[in-house]
């Protein structure tokens, strides 16, 4: 395991989620895609303590359809990995996720619960608050 990626791993994730309450309630497009990010960071410190380290989005995909340990992760990164793509992309990204779904969708259904399994699979007791979204567009 290589620890120094595991920690820059983490110290990376707290970084970008501290960043979506910053974001104003105008930009969903870029809480998901920051949120999308939050997760990748999670994930790449679970594989850094198997000792493997993905180069792009097709090795990490596929490290993490190939490992039963993260199963549970695997289902719901895939829409979350799809989601950003999507805002990103297409034009009129609030039709796509409107602000008033972020935090029952893509925080509630994908983030925390990647947050706990992943926490979980690196034996670290972290729990943490709820984002604190602002509340007008």
């Amino acid at each position: 395991m290589a620890v120094a990626d595991l920690e820059a791993h983490l110290t990376q994730y707290h970084h970008n989620r501290r960043l979506i309450a910053l974001l104003p309630a105008s930009h969903p497009d870029w809480m998901v895609t920051v949120a999308f990010y939050c997760c990748i960071h999670l994930i790449d410190a679970v594989l850094a303590r198997e000792g493997y380290q993905p180069v792009d989005h097709k090795s990490r995909n596929r490290a993490i359809a190939n490992s039963n340990r993260l199963a549970f992760i695997a289902k719901l990164y895939d829409p979350l990995y799809q989601l950003p793509r999507k805002v990103r992309y297409m034009a009129a990204p609030l039709e796509w996720v409107p602000f008033d779904r972020i935090g029952p969708i893509v925080l509630g259904r994908y983030l925390y619960p990647i947050e706990k399994s992943a926490f979980r699979l690196l034996g670290r007791p972290e729990i943490h608050e709820l984002i604190d979204l602002p509340t007008e567009i």
